[in-house]
C-alpha cells in the first residue's frame, strides 16, 4: 500500500480529483480568519520538498464539502538511507476529522489509510455559545498536552495557554502562553510568546492574496498543533515572519494562478543574513 500511494503522489499533484465539484465554502472555526477563497476552489493536495525528503498531503472530501481524510506521505529522496545504511521506506499518516453538531470535535489517526476510524489524537472542547475553548492533544497518553484559548470580541483568538503533562508526576502544568494581535484584514500581525521568566515576539507581514489552507473548512486544525499552524490561521499568505531581536526570519515567495491563490511557495529560513534552509511547496486545487 505504501509503495502504491507513493507512486501515485506525483501524479495526484498534477491532476488530483480533477472531476470533483464543491459548490460552497462552509464557515470554519471562529478563532481565525475564517474560510475564504475564490468561488468553487478548494485545496486538494500539496507537495513539500526539502533536502532529503518529500511530503505529499492529499485532502479528501465528503459530499457535504467537509473533509473526510487527510493523508500525508513521507517520501525520502531516492537512495536515502538511515544511519545503518538501510534504505528509508515511504511512510504515511492518516487524519480523520469527526464532527458533532456541525463542529469539529476530534481527530482520529488510524494506522491503515483505508480505515474508517482510529485512535483519537486530538479533541476540541467548546463553550455553550459555540466558542472553541480548548484543544487537547494525545488524550489518555504520557504525551498529553492542551491549549486553553481566550477569544476576543468577534471570536478571534486573543490568547492561548499551553499545558503539558509531566508523565513522571502525573501533574499537568502551564509551560507558556501566547498573545495574538490581528489586522483589520484578519491576519495575525504579531504573537508574543511568554513564560514565567522570559518572552519573545514573532511578527508577520502578508501578501494580500488568498491563503490556500483557508479554502477548506477547519483544515489548518487538522495539520498540526496550534503553535505549528499560526501562519495558516490568517486570511492571507505570510511573506515574512521575524523572530524579533534574534536576527532570524523566515521569508515566503509565491507564484499565483488566475484566481489569486498560490500554486507554489518558496520558504527560506534566514539567520544572521545567511539562508539556512529552503523548502518548496506546490499546491493543487479542485474546482
Amino acid at each position: 500500500m505504501q509503495k502504491k500511494l507513493a507512486s501515485a503522489a506525483f501524479i495526484l499533484l498534477v491532476c488530483l480529483s480533477a472531476c470533483s465539484k464543491h459548490d460552497s465554502s462552509p464557515s470554519g472555526l471562529s478563532v481565525d480568519g475564517g474560510t475564504a477563497g475564490p468561488s468553487n476552489t478548494w485545496l486538494s493536495g500539496y507537495l513539500v520538498q526539502k533536502s532529503g525528503n518529500n511530503l505529499f498531503t492529499e485532502v479528501r472530501f465528503n459530499s457535504d464539502h467537509s473533509v473526510s481524510k487527510v493523508i500525508t506521505l513521507n517520501m525520502p529522496d531516492a537512495g536515502e538511507t538511515d544511519s545503518l545504511g538501510n534504505p528509508i521506506d515511504t511512510t504515511y499518516t492518516t487524519i480523520i476529522p469527526v464532527y458533532s453538531g456541525g463542529k469539529l470535535s476530534e481527530l482520529q489517526s488510524p494506522a491503515d489509510s483505508n480505515a474508517a476510524s482510529g485512535p483519537v489524537t486530538t479533541n476540541f472542547d467548546y463553550a455553550s455559545n459555540g466558542d472553541l475553548l480548548r484543544i487537547r492533544y494525545n488524550p489518555g497518553t504520557n504525551t498529553y498536552a492542551y491549549d486553553s484559548l481566550v477569544l476576543a470580541t468577534g471570536g478571534m483568538l486573543a490568547m492561548s495557554y499551553h499545558f503539558v503533562l509531566d508523565s513522571s508526576t502525573g501533574v499537568v502544568s502551564e509551560q507558556y502562553w501566547d498573545t495574538f494581535s490581528w489586522t483589520s484584514k484578519k491576519d495575525i500581525s504579531q504573537v508574543l510568546v511568554s513564560t514565567a521568566s522570559s518572552a519573545y515576539t514573532v511578527s508577520y507581514t502578508y501578501d494580500g492574496y488568498y491563503n490556500p489552507y483557508k479554502t477548506v473548512k477547519d483544515l489548518p486544525f487538522m495539520l498540526g498543533t496550534l503553535d505549528n499552524i499560526v501562519p495558516l490561521l490568517s486570511a492571507n499568505n505570510a511573506i515574512t515572519d521575524v523572530l524579533v531581536g534574534y536576527n532570524s526570519e523566515t521569508t515566503y515567495a509565491y507564484q499565483y494562478n488566475n484566481s489569486s491563490v498560490p500554486v507554489s511557495q518558496n520558504i527560506s529560513v534566514i539567520v544572521s543574513g545567511s539562508t539556512k534552509q529552503s523548502t518548496f511547496v506546490y499546491f493543487q486545487y479542485i474546482q
